[in-house]
């Protein structure tokens, strides 16, 4: 059950601020999640931007290139991204001079190279009462039923993968950011991204998120098929996610079905 855990350098965690900051400006919550203030919706985004990070930190120290939609596109954080969250090229493939001549308001799937694979983050706290290993038999991949039980459709990368932060730990306990902190860190002319501390202070995210455990990764056609086995046997394909008096219908898709990330290197091997 070998899970891996990534700390990062404070550069990545500002940059993770700047990109959940801009998201915050343009985006509205979906109609079945829970309302919530600004702060607590900055570090859900926080939380998902510093998985992104960790996971393509990881790429790159296995051998890979990787990178971010979120480093590419010039729609400034204003339209849907395509559902991915990153572009992984196989060994000694760069992707800087894909990414220098692609528009990102215009990537779709026929603008994938065929020498790289999209691949979707998902981020949790670990549930009330579990441990990593728990985690791994009895959870899933985060995969939203958004598209009318139309599992295919809400399976928008080629590669699934999960990352976990610690429940407690990663609380607010109260922490509060105001707009004026997000206006700062929007800011664009600062390349140390130092307009973005004032948040990284007021929420502590230096320790907060640490440590960020990367759980397992799956091909999205293994998990189609899993879910379309399911069908075959009449058996149900999807569960009820309560939080704070709002339900959230998720796929089922299990992690134990999945693969460690250190065995990340078969990646371009069993493409489906």
């Amino acid at each position: 059950m070998a899970f891996m855990t990534i700390y990062w350098k404070n550069e990545a965690k500002l940059a993770a601020i700047e990109w959940a900051a801009k998201k915050l400006r343009y985006s509205i919550d979906r109609l079945n999640m829970n309302s919530r203030g600004i702060t607590e919706s900055l570090d859900d985004k926080i939380m998902g931007d510093l998985a992104t990070i960790a996971v393509a930190e990881f790429f790159r120290s296995s051998g890979f290139a990787a990178i971010a939609y979120d480093q590419i596109r010039t729609d400034n954080f204003q339209t849907p991204d395509p559902g991915w969250d990153l572009l992984i090229s196989k060994r000694g493939i760069g992707l800087g001079p894909w990414a220098r001549k692609v528009q990102s308001l215009k990537i779709s799937p026929d603008d994938i190279p065929e020498y790289a694979v999209t691949v979707s983050v998902k981020s949790s706290r670990l549930p009330r009462g579990y441990n990593l290993e728990k985690a791994l038999k009895r959870c899933d991949f985060k995969v939203l039923n958004e598209h009318d039980n139309n599992i295919a459709k809400d399976l928008k990368a080629q590669i699934e993968t999960q990352v976990y932060f610690d429940l407690n730990k990663s609380q607010l306990n109260g922490l509060r950011i105001i707009d004026e902190h997000i206006d700062e860190a929007c800011k664009d002319t600062i390349e140390d991204r130092s307009n973005c501390s004032i948040i990284f202070d007021q929420l502590q995210i230096e320790h907060r998120y640490i440590p960020c455990i990367l759980t397992r990764w799956n091909y999205s056609g293994k998990i189609l098929d899993y879910s379309n086995n399911l069908a075959k046997q009449n058996k149900k394909r999807t569960w009820n996610s309560p939080h704070d008096g709002e339900t959230k219908s998720m796929w089922l898709a299990p992690l134990r079905e999945g693969k460690s990330f250190h065995e990340i290197h078969e990646i371009f091997e069993h493409l489906p």
